[in-house]
């Protein structure tokens, strides 16, 4: 490679006098690849102009026929070359005026905007621009006296060079970044350029050409000078048998295309092909029917007499191919030699394929119809080539920098820049994203035949592609050094701000004062707003925009983050440097301005920050931007810019750096060894690193909390594996070899890391559509139970309003919560309470069946109202009453010992909580739903299968709810619902009259506090009233000595024995068509109680 290739052009490539040039920094790591026209740059590098003359000639070939050449502007110069040394010094006077550094970059931006030829097209031929003039546009400024040895029409070749390495040298789009960008750019686009190279065929038994088992690799045998020679037009004419003799290698006989070539077509069926530009010769496009295909180099279809040019198709000289011979012209014969001492000219009057050798011409075609595609192509994908040959290599000059720009390669492409490398077999890539875009690709190699098939799917599962950064990902098959991972990840570019017209402006942005003759426009380079002198007098390099070293204008508004951004990306000057800019960033964070919140936002301070997570390896440092980020986190208006900036994904992996979780899929982490703690005790150390857990752990709160997390993000990418380790957080799980100490710092800041964890899944929780997700994650991490007994109050309170969210599901994953010990550690919470009437034996035994350990020394240990987690107790009401809807999790919860003791002791344990109430309420009316449940809810065994331990009279606690004085509506109607259930419950479970009896013993208080609800009906609503009724209509219904029911009405004789609980009116009663309104559940258990009323009678 030609390490020149990167340093800039400068006066003395054409004069010994030498003039100033700004040089440009390069920020990208790339490896230049060398060009025709770089090569003769480096040779124009001469100290005497008038040798340029040869060099000049030579380079003009570059432009031959491209339409430039032939115009009247470029010779306007013809007799320049006088005598120049009869000039004296003084004389020599530049004959343009320069640009303006405006000017300057808006003709850079209209370059990277329009491409190579049409920006040609437009300064030089249509305005007529001076070449030395366009020149120093880019960077090169000629001595006048130089100017004066060379015309416009033999400095366009140099000028053309100059930009076309200016236009390599593209900014990456910023909203292209992941696949999922790549996926959305296929579906919206409708003029797609793809160009293909040998890598497409390789999977067809076609070797490529510079990979390490290619063609070029097996030329050795033929002691060529350049691998290359073998496809050279001048040396196929002098030993023409060389390539014959290598040629059936290359020949497509029986290959039938790739996957990649269907993609191809099945981009051109929907319509948005806009053309196949392929390097290939192998003419299996054709094979796959692919019509807008431009062959750029040839194929072997025809083949043409290199002397007459007479043509025929390719079958007629296969024979020749395969035998190794070389094919004679049947039009104008063959000159053969008899004696080895003859002379004359080798390769005359023999057919050559149409494959374009080097030095030929490509075919016009390719010229013409990339003129006129270049302006319609709104995508361009390069698949399989290394785009090394031009003027192929040249397409992406031609291309408007706007135009996003994809790679599909085994090999990344160091000398270009694309949004998004792709890098593997393009076999494998190409359905990956047909699966995303649900598109049906088909061919007997995919797994199961078709991209979308059960088997490809689980393919792509067990073969995951890897994210490395922004623009990066590995599939396998990727041929990709270390180096190249490693000098990507220090490219901190951010796109150049859109200048606001000159015309467009009136006033200063910043102080209002109009602009005129003697207050002139200036533009911020930061911001590329227009400003006078006085706010925008200060100058700061602005690296991260691609000016280098180089102090340019920047506004008084963007001065602060400007210079900062450039101190934090700075590592030439040290660890020390970019800690001064990441404490200058947090200073603004913490004053709180929005105008500095704004300008951190828009000018790449997030951007910075991100980038030092990524790249640094300083403890330090780390602690500092995550500290910045989590401030920022807490702004409403900046937590999205967090997940556009693409923060995510160096947070997971700082957090994976400091802590052990290794259990989990690995993430696109940039860190390959542990942090720098060198100038840091190890108590420091360990301070440290729990504090940047604490920052990420808390930008994931402050992100899950606004809701703003997708399930990509929270499933995909493992934020929630991630927070459910964090949230059982542990000392000895801290990674850096530390002295282990844990004081009561250390301690306060591990149960900070624990609560926010846990305050960020209980967030994630709430996110209906991916809840089934999170639970099947839950399930599979097998921490739900650790974290329900966890000893932090907190971690306990938001994991059991986690489960409560999770609960209100009605599927098969609501069950799968109580699985193995979920139900158990679920109850826990309630276990924990004081309960007088339990022995302490089977208190004990309780609590180590429930809490997994042994605390018998808690079963007498006095607990206050003011001493519970009322709030963890809450949520773990709320998630068992959500429970008892569903058939399989009640059966589950009801097999668990005293389940109904412990749950009716939380309100009298916490007799003013309201909320818990209400919970408790409604648990028991959802268990009282179903009928093997209502014996044991009173406490009789009914069911020889029914423990002792689970049978438990839930009637006087509910009296006691309905009857309290913090008794409210919701509270009465779940009372109500309560005993509406049992008491239809247990009339269908039994015919013996006894139990009858049994029941009536039980209930006898139920029925005053139902009448006084039936009285006081204007407070209640109408479910509990109508439910209020049903139940004194099965009171009626038992009293066989007074039952006289006839039709569906009742009168007032129906229930004058009930005087003595309270009056009731006749209106007060069930009627006909009151039943019916009632709900079905209410309904099906009323007239089942009836009819089984009359059968008794």
């Amino acid at each position: 490679m030609d390490q020149d290739n990167n340093q800039p052009i400068t006066p003395s490539d054409l004069s010994s006098e030498s003039a100033s040039i700004n040089k440009r920094l390069v920020l990208e790591d790339e490896v230049q690849t060398e060009t025709q026209d770089d090569r003769v740059i480096k040779k124009s590098k001469m100290k005497n102009p008038a040798c340029t003359f040869m060099i000049l000639k030579n380079i003009m070939k570059n432009l031959i026929g491209i339409g430039l050449l032939a115009h009247p502007a470029l010779f306007r110069d013809d007799d320049s070359l006088v005598d120049v040394d009869n000039i004296e010094e003084e004389e020599v006077q530049k004959a343009w005026t320069s640009f303006t550094d405006e000017e300057m970059e808006q003709l850079r931006e209209e370059a990277r905007e329009i491409g190579l030829m049409k920006f040609l097209e437009k300064h030089v031929l249509q305005t007529s621009t001076p070449v030395p003039k366009m020149l120093e546009v880019f960077g090169l400024y000629m001595h006048p006296r130089a100017a004066l040895l060379a015309s416009d029409i033999e400095l366009l070749p140099i000028l053309k060079s100059i930009i076309t390495r200016f236009l390599r040298k593209r900014r990456r789009l910023d909203y292209v970044n992941v696949l999922d960008d790549v996926v959305d750019l296929l579906s919206k686009a409708n003029n797609i350029m793809i160009v293909t190279g040998a890598g497409v065929s390789v999977s067809c038994g076609i070797p490529d050409f510079r990979s390490e088992t290619g063609i070029y690799s097996r030329l050795q045998e033929y002691e060529l000078d350049d691998p290359q020679q073998m496809f050279d037009i001048e040396y196929f004419r002098e030993t023409p048998e060389i390539f014959y003799s290598f040629a059936k290698e290359l020949y497509p006989t029986n290959y039938e295309p790739s996957p990649s070539h269907l993609f191809v077509k099945l981009v051109e069926d929907k319509g948005k092909l806009l053309r196949n530009y392929t390097q290939n010769i192998d003419t299996l496009e054709h094979k796959a029917d692919i019509k807008r295909v431009v062959n750029c180099h040839g194929s072997f279809a025809t083949a043409s007499c290199v002397t007459c040019g007479y043509k025929v198709d390719g079958k007629e000289i296969e024979s020749y191919i395969m035998a190794q011979q070389v094919p004679p012209c049947p039009k104008c014969g063959v000159k053969e030699g008899t004696n080895e001492e003859e002379e004359g000219p080798r390769g005359v009057s023999i057919m050559k394929p149409d494959i374009t050798f080097f030095g030929e011409r490509l075919p016009s075609e390719f010229d013409n119809l990339l003129a006129l595609d270049t302006q319609h192509v709104d995508l361009l994908i390069v698949m399989g080539s290394s785009l090394k040959v031009s003027p192929v290599s040249e397409i992406m000059q031609q291309i408007p920098h706007s135009v996003p720009q994809i790679l599909i390669n085994r090999t990344p492409i160091t000398h270009m820049t694309f949004d998004i490398q792709l890098l593997g077999d393009c076999d494998i890539i190409v359905p990956e994203i047909c699966r995303r875009l649900n598109w049906e690709l088909k061919h007997h190699k995919l797994p199961g035949g078709s991209a979308l098939s059960e088997e490809s799917i689980k393919y792509s599962q067990e073969n995951p592609c890897k994210f490395w950064r922004n623009g990066l990902y590995t599939f396998p098959g990727a041929v990709v050094d270390a180096k190249f991972l490693d000098s990507q990840r220090l490219t901190f570019l951010l796109p150049r701000p859109t200048w606001v017209n000159d015309m467009d402006v009136s006033f200063c942005y910043l102080c209002n004062t109009a602009f005129g003759p003697l207050r002139r426009r200036h533009h911020c380079r930061n911001c590329g707003n227009i400003f006078c002198q006085e706010c925008s007098s200060r100058k700061v390099p602005l690296p991260q925009l691609g000016y280098g070293t180089k102090a340019v204008r920047v506004c008084n508004g963007c001065f602060d983050v400007a210079y900062l951004v450039t101190y934090i990306i700075d590592q030439d000057h040290g660890v020390s440097t970019q800690i001064h800019g990441v404490r200058g960033l947090l200073e603004l964070a913490e004053k709180d301005n929005d105008k500095d919140l704004h300008n951190m936002v828009a000018y790449g301070g997030i951007d910075a920050l991100v980038w030092v997570c990524r790249t640094s390896k300083n403890l330090t440092l780390h602690h500092l931007t995550t500290t910045v980020l989590a401030i920022l986190a807490e702004k409403e208006s900046i937590r999205p810019a967090i997940i556009i900036k693409w923060a995510l994904p160096p947070l997971l992996s700082l957090i994976q750096l400091y802590a052990s979780i290794n259990h989990l899929k690995e993430t696109s982490s940039d860190h390959s060894s542990a942090p720098s703690i060198s100038s840091l005790s190890e108590d420091n150390a360990q301070n440290f690193a729990l504090e940047i857990l604490i920052n990420c752990t808390h930008v994931l709160y402050q992100l899950s909390k606004a809701g703003i997390l997708s399930q990509k993000e929270v499933i995909d990418e493992g934020v929630l594996e991630i927070l459910l380790v964090l949230a059982a957080f542990d000392i000895s799980l801290l990674k850096l070899a530390t002295s282990g100490k844990q004081d009561g710092q250390t301690t306060d800041r591990i149960n900070i890391i624990q609560s926010l964890a846990a305050k960020a899944i209980s967030a994630i929780s709430s996110q209906v559509s991916f809840q089934s997700s999170i639970i099947e994650v839950v399930q599979a991490s097998g921490k739900l139970p650790c974290l329900l007994r966890s000893s932090n109050n907190e971690v306990r309170k938001y994991l059991a309003k986690a489960v409560a969210y999770l609960s209100l599901r009605n599927d098969k994953y609501k069950s799968s919560l109580l699985g193995g010990e979920g139900s158990r550690a679920l109850i826990s919470i309630i276990a924990r309470l004081p309960l007088d009437d339990l022995d302490r034996k089977t208190k004990s035994e309780d609590l180590l069946y429930y809490l997994a350990t042994d605390t018998s020394d808690d079963a007498d240990h006095p607990t206050t109202e003011s001493s519970v987690d009322v709030a963890a107790i809450s949520h773990a009401c709320c998630a068992l009453a959500n429970f008892a809807t569903n058939n399989e999790s009640q059966l589950n919860l009801m097999l668990q010992p005293h389940l109904l003791r412990y749950i009716c002791n939380v309100p009298a344990a916490l007799p003013t909580h309201v909320e818990i109430h209400k919970h408790v309420a409604r648990c028991l009316a959802n268990l009282a739903l179903y009928k093997e449940n209502c014996s044991i809810m009173l406490g009789c065994n009914i069911s020889k299968s029914s423990s002792h331990t689970q049978a438990y009279n839930i009637l006087p606690t509910l009296l006691a709810l309905g009857q309290s004085p913090h008794a409210t509506v919701d509270i009465t109607r779940h009372v109500v619902r309560a005993i509406d259930n049992i008491s239809s419950n247990v009339q269908l479970l039994s015919d013996d009259e006894t139990e009858l009896v049994r029941w009536k013993g039980k209930c006898q208080e139920i029925y005053p506090f139902i009448t006084g609800i039936l009285n006081t009906n204007a407070e209640q609503d109408n479910d509990t009233i109508k439910r209020a009724k049903s139940i004194i209509q099965k009171k009626i219904f038992e009293s066989t000595e007074k039952a006289s029911i006839t039709s569906g009405e009742l009168t007032d004789t129906d229930i004058s024995d009930d005087k003595e609980n309270g009056s009731i009116k006749v209106s007060d009663c069930i009627t006909k068509n009151e039943r019916r309104d009632n709900s079905s559940e209410h309904s099906t258990k009323s007239s089942k109680s009836k009819s089984k009323s009359k059968r008794r009678n």
